[in-house]
């Protein structure tokens, strides 16, 4: 069934490379087995097809629904599109394998090197900081910020959100500053391309975390609406992450 599914995301793949340059390519997909804790590794091969490659316990524990992407080290830390079997029972799963593919090129392309010069991931010893960083969400200064900064947005006000981002920069402490542009630009990103794809096929939008209460997936929502605003603009921006990056925490609008 997995394969079948798989090759599945080959076809659609040339109808929606030309999006952006982080979909020029697929991915290897990792299945997880939550009874024996492994992952099942799938990859593409000479013919442009997805196979069966190797498998492995983990010494993690493996969640029943798993959507996520990172480096597997058994498989030469290659980053990987990691997913429960659960996936494949959802209509619109292609959408949702492609932005875990945004963040392989992510991390194949840029990622680590912005790491290394954020002093968020200086102060953490590990990954998890991404996930639990305690971000002020309920704090006056963000609440107040967030709506307008998604309306100017939409609007196109440049102007507006660069006040806007100036306020926050520095209001906030350097860590939470950087935590914020961090999600906006990985998470944010990720979700931009996923609504380039649903729209093609029309499919709803992602809008998760577009109301209160505001959480981390609130910043996905404000990256996607914000990447959507330089898209109109300055689209050569976009097109470039790691200058994207870059544009995004100098609030260059």
């Amino acid at each position: 069934m997995p394969l079948k599914n798989l090759n599945a995301l080959v076809s659609i793949h040339s109808e929606i490379k030309e999006i952006h340059p982080s979909l020029n390519k697929l991915y290897p997909i990792a299945i997880t087995d939550v009874v024996d804790n492994k992952l099942i590794i799938y990859d593409v091969n000479s013919s442009m097809k997805y196979e069966y490659v190797t498998e492995k316990k983990v010494d993690i524990p493996l969640p029943k629904k798993v959507r996520a992407s990172f480096p597997v080290d058994f498989y030469d830390s290659k980053g990987c599109c990691v997913v429960s079997e659960d996936i494949f029972e959802e209509n619109d799963a292609f959408a949702t394998f492609f932005h875990e593919f945004v963040h392989c090129y992510q991390y194949e392309y840029c990622e680590r090197e912005i790491k290394e010069s954020l002093s968020i991931a200086k102060r953490y010893d590990n990954a998890y900081w991404e996930l639990e960083h305690p971000f002020p969400y309920d704090s006056q200064l963000f609440e107040k910020s967030y709506e307008s900064i998604n309306k100017s947005a939409e609007s196109g006000d440049s102007k507006k959100l660069r006040q806007l981002f100036s306020e926050l920069k520095s209001g906030l402490e350097k860590y939470d500053y950087e935590y914020m542009i961090w999600q906006i630009w990985k998470e944010g990103f990720a979700r931009f391309i996923e609504n380039n794809i649903r729209e093609k096929y029309n499919l709803p939008k992602n809008t998760g975390g577009k109301t209160p209460p505001y959480n981390r997936v609130s910043l996905y929502y404000m990256g996607d609406q914000l990447i959507s605003h330089l898209d109109k603009t300055n689209s050569e921006v976009v097109r470039d992450i790691r200058t994207l990056f870059d544009v995004l925490y100098n609030y260059k609008y």
